[in-house]
C-alpha cells in the first residue's frame, strides 16, 4: 500500500515589539562589555616617546659658507634631513645620547654625539684627493672610474721607503708600460724614461714634467721625501692641453702641503752604502803573460817560422815584459778596477713642518744629501728648501706660494763612452791597462802607459781619476704665486 509524506508548515505569529526589545538590550550590553575593556586599557601605564628638535647650521671649513643639500642622519635609524639653501637643517630626535652623522660628496663624513645637545653647528672639510678615487691630469682632477685616458699614479707610500737620489728611480719598476732604466751609474745623473716610445729620430724622448702645475724640464734639484703623488699620462688625450710638448708623455708630480692642525715636526734621516755586486772576472798577470806567449807562439806556427829557440829570437819574438812575469822576475799584478772603485756611503737628512688653520696653511722642509759615487772622486750633494704655503686673505680671494730654491754640487769622472782621449772612459781604460805593470814609478810618479810592447797607449787609469777634475755647480730657484 503506497503512503504519501506529506510536509505541514504552521505559521507562528511574531511580535514585532519583541524583536526590537531584544535587539535594544543586545546594544545595552555590548556597550557595557567595550566600556569595560576601554577602562581595562587606560590601566596599563604607557607614554609615547618625547621627540626634541635639534637645529643647526652646516657650514665649510675653510671658507666659513652654507653649505645646502648636506645629509643629516641619525645613526643607525632612516631619521634624517638634509640642510636648505642657507645650509640650516632641523630634524627630531628622541634619544639625547644618539649620534648624528653628517655626509656631503667631497667633505669628510662626521660623526658628532648630541649628548643632550638641541643646537649643532656643523664644519666640514674637503676631503683630501685619494688616488683611489681621482687622479690628476692636465685639466684639474677627474675621478678615476670617469677617465677615458690612460693614466697611471703613484702615491707618497709607494715612495717613502725608497733610499734614492732622484725622483724617476723611485718609480723603476712601479708603473706597467713605462720604461724606465739607468743611462749612467754617476751619483745624481738622470734617469731614461720612455713613456710612448721613440717618436722620433732627431728629435728627444724625454717626457714633459710639470711640478704642481709649472713645466720644468729637470727635476734633479726635487727631493723625492716632499712629493704627494705622480701622475702619468700616456696617451694624446690626457696631455693634450701641453701641445707638442707632450707628446712623448707628461709626469705630474704633486708635492706635499699643509694641512689644519697643530704643527707636526718631522726629521727624516739614512745612512747606507753602495758597493759593485758584480765586477768582470779579468786575467792576472801569470794568466795574461800565458796567453800572450801562447798568441806569440801560435803567429809564428801559422807563418811557418821555427819556434825552438829561445822566445825572445823568434821571428815573432815574445816581449820581454812578458817573458819577466813567467819567469817570476816581475811579479807586478795590479787590479785596475779595485784602484779606481770604493765602497761608497750615502746619506740623507730632511726636517719638515706642516701645519695651519683654516686662513693658513704651510708645509715647509729642508733636506741634505750626499753621495759617494762607486768610482773614486765623485760624489753628489744636494741643499733644498722647500716652502708651499696657501693663505685665504678673503672669502673669495686666496692665494698659494710655491718657493723651492737648491743647490746641487757634482764630481764627476767619465765613465762612459770611448776609451780614448783626455776624457775618455776610466773604466774601459781600467779593464785595456794590463796588470803586469806597476801603478807608479820609483820617484811616485805615474807611470806611463804608451810606448809599452805590451800594452797600448792608454791614459793612466788613477790620473783620469784623480787628477781631473770636472766640478759642476747648479744653483735653481723654481717658484711660483697664484
Amino acid at each position: 500500500m503506497k503512503k504519501n509524506l506529506v510536509l505541514r508548515v504552521c505559521s507562528i505569529p511574531i511580535n514585532r515589539k519583541l524583536i526590537l526589545k531584544v535587539n535594544l538590550l543586545i546594544l545595552i550590553i555590548f556597550a557595557a562589555v567595550s566600556n569595560m575593556l576601554a577602562t581595562a586599557a587606560s590601566d596599563v601605564p604607557f607614554s609615547e616617546p618625547l621627540q626634541n628638535v635639534i637645529s643647526g647650521t652646516i657650514k665649510d671649513s675653510e671658507t666659513g659658507q652654507p653649505m645646502p643639500g648636506v645629509n643629516i642622519i641619525v645613526k643607525g635609524t632612516t631619521i634624517g634631513a638634509i640642510s636648505d639653501a642657507a645650509g640650516k637643517y632641523s630634524l627630531s630626535v628622541a634619544d639625547m645620547t644618539a649620534t648624528i652623522v653628517c655626509t656631503f660628496i667631497g667633505y669628510v663624513t662626521q660623526e658628532i654625539p648630541l649628548n643632550g645637545r638641541t643646537i649643532l653647528d656643523v664644519s666640514l672639510s674637503s676631503e683630501l684627493v685619494g688616488l683611489n678615487e681621482v687622479v690628476v691630469v692636465g685639466y684639474g682632477t677627474v675621478k678615476r672610474k670617469d677617465l677615458t685616458g690612460s693614466v697611471q699614479s703613484v702615491s707618497s707610500e709607494n715612495l717613502k721607503d725608497v733610499s734614492v737620489t732622484r725622483v724617476e728611480q723611485a718609480l723603476i719598476g712601479k708603473l706597467a708600460g713605462v720604461q724606465i732604466k739607468p743611462f749612467s751609474g754617476q751619483p745624481g745623473v738622470a734617469q731614461q724614461i720612455r713613456i710612448r716610445g721613440i717618436g722620433s729620430i732627431s728629435a728627444s724622448a724625454e717626457p714633459l714634467y710639470v711640478v704642481d702645475g709649472f713645466p720644468t724640464g729637470d727635476i734633479q734639484t726635487i727631493n723625492p721625501n716632499d712629493i704627494e703623488t705622480i701622475d702619468i699620462l700616456k696617451d694624446a688625450s690626457a696631455s693634450a692641453i701641453y701641445g707638442s710638448r707632450g707628446s712623448n708623455g707628461v709626469i705630474i708630480i704633486s708635492t706635499k702641503r699643509g694641512k689644519e692642525g697643530a704643527p707636526v715636526i718631522s726629521f727624516d734621516t739614512y745612512y747606507g752604502i753602495q758597493a759593485v755586486e758584480m765586477e768582470p772576472v779579468m786575467m792576472n798577470s801569470a794568466e795574461l803573460a800565458v796567453h800572450a806567449y801562447d798568441g806569440v807562439k801560435n803567429r809564428n806556427l801559422d807563418a811557418g817560422n821555427d819556434v825552438s829557440g829561445s822566445p825572445d829570437k823568434w821571428k815573432l819574438a815574445v816581449p820581454q815584459d812578458i817573458l819577466d812575469v813567467l819567469n817570476g822576475t816581475n811579479t807586478t799584478d795590479v787590479n785596475w778596477l779595485d784602484q779606481i772603485m770604493r765602497v761608497a756611503p750615502q746619506q740623507q737628512y730632511q726636517l719638515a713642518v706642516r701645519g695651519g688653520d683654516k686662513n693658513l696653511k704651510y708645509a715647509v722642509s729642508t733636506e741634505y744629501f750626499d753621495q759617494e759615487g762607486i768610482i773614486k772622486n765623485t760624489n753628489f750633494q744636494r741643499y733644498s728648501l722647500r716652502a708651499n704655503i696657501d693663505a685665504r686673505l678673503t672669502n673669495k680671494l686666496s692665494i698659494k706660494v710655491n718657493l723651492n730654491p737648491s743647490f746641487t754640487n757634482e764630481n764627476i769622472v767619465t765613465a762612459r763612452g770611448l776609451t780614448s782621449g783626455p776624457n775618455e772612459n776610466v773604466i774601459g781604460s781600467a779593464m785595456a791597462v794590463t796588470p803586469l805593470y806597476p801603478i807608479y814609478k820609483d820617484n811616485g810618479d805615474y807611470f806611463p802607459y804608451n810606448g809599452l810592447t805590451s800594452c797600448g797607449n792608454f791614459y793612466h787609469p788613477i790620473a783620469l781619476v784623480t787628477d781631473i777634475k770636472n766640478i759642476r755647480k747648479g744653483i735653481r730657484v723654481l717658484g711660483f704665486l697664484y
